[in-house]
């Protein structure tokens, strides 16, 4: 693999989000995925509700384009 193309890689998984919309999407996608895994057995209350605040601001910035 040519080192410019590896380089190009590695930047793409370690440049944080360009927005708080995109970086709010990846905390709702990454907390759905903990609460509602079956084999983590993780919950807490109102978890409901914090991906419902979450998805809510996430999804208004990324029409904002923020």
């Amino acid at each position: 693999m040519h080192y410019a193309v590896f380089m190009g890689f590695f930047n793409f998984f370690t440049r944080p989000a360009n927005s708080l919309g995109m970086m709010l999407l990846a905390a709702w996608l990454i907390l759905y995925g903990v609460v509602t895994a079956p084999f983590l057995k993780f919950n807490f209350a109102h978890s409901s509700d914090l991906l419902a605040v979450l998805a809510i601001a996430a999804g208004a910035l990324l029409l904002m384009k923020r």
